[in-house]
């Protein structure tokens, strides 16, 4: 059967909680709720509700919510933590008027409601999602939640997809990681704020880059060296591509009236040329052959 535990002051599970198919649910009216070790709340539903915080980043609140079922938390201020030690973590709603929600999950952690309803699944003013073995949310249905866009910040780690939403307000991410899979973070309202204020210098892909950069000829003393041969191969392919024009344009050596050697080409008509002999022409037909004159250009 059902469960329910219910204090004025703080609450403290000394002992496992076992609801079996039925809900549990712990309540404190005026104060916080939190676990001894190795304790866990289990059931069909587990319902966690407090005034000034539920659990702690020191020692989270464990849980063990049936397949089918569903973890709600919630308090007016202070911080949530809740990890679920087996499998999904599917939520109902989870939030804090004033602090950070923490949530871990051993698989993946999803949303149980087929919408939101106009209220995000999880509210905070900073939020630490992470699912070691699944996703956070589906492609079919993201996770939406709610952060402060000026004190919060959200971070987020998944083995697979990430997929979020948030309705209003800018979003401050601080480290958001999918090991080898998809992101996808959609704001309907706001702006991506880099929250980060540590930056980390990768050396070994420093040092990567530098080897290659200094093979590529583009550093130190080959870097000279490399722009000298660029412009040789240019000058080369420029030079053949104006031997090529004449060619096709058929330029041979005749004698003149005045009975001096002359150079000529046959007529340019665009109408019959090549689409090669009309780029060259474009390029060459203002230059002149150095050696002799050049009729019917």
């Amino acid at each position: 059967g059902s469960v329910n535990v219910t204090g004025k002051g703080n609450v403290v599970i000394g002992s496992t909680v076992n609801a079996g198919n039925g809900t549990a649910s712990i309540t404190s009216t005026a104060g916080s709720i939190n676990a001894a070790d190795r304790t866990v709340v289990v059931g069909q539903d587990v319902n966690l509700s407090a005034a000034t915080g539920i659990g702690n980043n020191g020692n989270a609140i464990s849980v063990d919510v049936r397949d089918g079922g569903l973890l709600n938390a919630s308090t007016v201020v202070g911080d949530v933590s809740v990890r679920e030690r087996s499998g999904d973590m599917v939520i109902g709603r989870i939030g804090t008027g004033a602090g950070t929600v923490t949530l871990e999950a051993d698989a993946s952690i999803l949303a149980g409601r087929a919408a939101a309803g106009g209220l995000p699944d999880i509210r905070g003013t900073s939020l630490n999602l992470i699912a070691h073995g699944g996703t956070l949310g589906t492609a079919a249905r993201a996770l939406e939640i709610q952060t402060d866009g000026v004190n919060g910040k959200l971070d987020a780690e998944a083995n697979n997809d990430i997929f979020l939403s948030q309705r209003d307000g800018d979003l401050r991410l601080n480290r958001v990681v999918s090991h080898g899979r998809d992101v996808s973070i959609v704001l309907d309202n706001g702006s991506f704020i880099d929250a980060n204020d540590n930056s980390t210098r990768d050396t070994r892909t420093l040092a990567q880059l530098e080897s290659l950069w200094t093979d590529m000829q583009l550093l130190g003393a080959g870097a000279q060296a490399s722009t000298d041969q660029a412009l040789r191969s240019l000058v080369g392919l420029r030079d053949r591509e104006y031997q090529t024009y004449w060619n096709l344009r058929n330029l041979r050596q005749v004698v003149g009236p005045d009975g001096n050697p002359m150079l000529v080409a046959d007529a340019y008509d665009p109408a019959t040329a090549s689409p090669e002999l009309q780029a060259l022409h474009a390029r060459f037909s203002h230059l002149t052959t150095t050696d002799g004159t050049v009729s019917d250009l």
